[in-house]
């Protein structure tokens, strides 16, 4: 079904490769690969964060 709406809505989508988990943080696989920019966004190009994967 489709809804024509009068004005544009804004849509935020948001993505998560990591979880609070009852002992810490879970972080997740990336299958979209965006980590490596993201990590580069905050904290530079040369240094990046390194977190242990958690399936």
């Amino acid at each position: 079904m489709n809804v024509d709406l009068p004005e544009p809505v804004p849509v935020y989508v948001t993505y998560l490769t990591a979880e609070a988990g009852p002992n810490g943080p879970k972080f997740r696989a990336d299958p979209y690969s965006r980590d490596p920019a993201l990590l580069a966004r905050y904290f530079g190009d040369g240094q990046q964060q390194v977190a242990a994967f958690n399936p």
